[in-house]
């Protein structure tokens, strides 16, 4: 998808939330948890920060009108 224009832009990310064992994507930043309760801090996992960074793609290839935000089809392709 070269004409997708999240490719080329900065995406924000935030890092050390004040919670632990997860990371989320909502469309326009990623965001990645504290390490505790047995886990380490998200950021620090390259397979979680790619499957975020998944999400974010998938939530700007949607083409307005004509499909809508999946959570189940997003956590598979992500």
């Amino acid at each position: 998808m070269p004409g997708l224009p999240v490719l080329n832009e900065q995406l924000p990310v935030y890092v050390n939330i004040a919670d632990v064992c997860n990371a989320y994507s909502d469309g326009l930043s990623i965001n990645f948890l504290q390490s505790g309760s047995g886990c380490e801090n998200t950021a620090r996992l390259p397979d979680v920060v790619r499957h975020e960074y998944g999400h974010t793609i998938h939530f700007h290839a949607i083409i307005p009108g004509v499909g809508q935000f999946d959570g189940g089809l997003s956590e598979g392709i992500s």
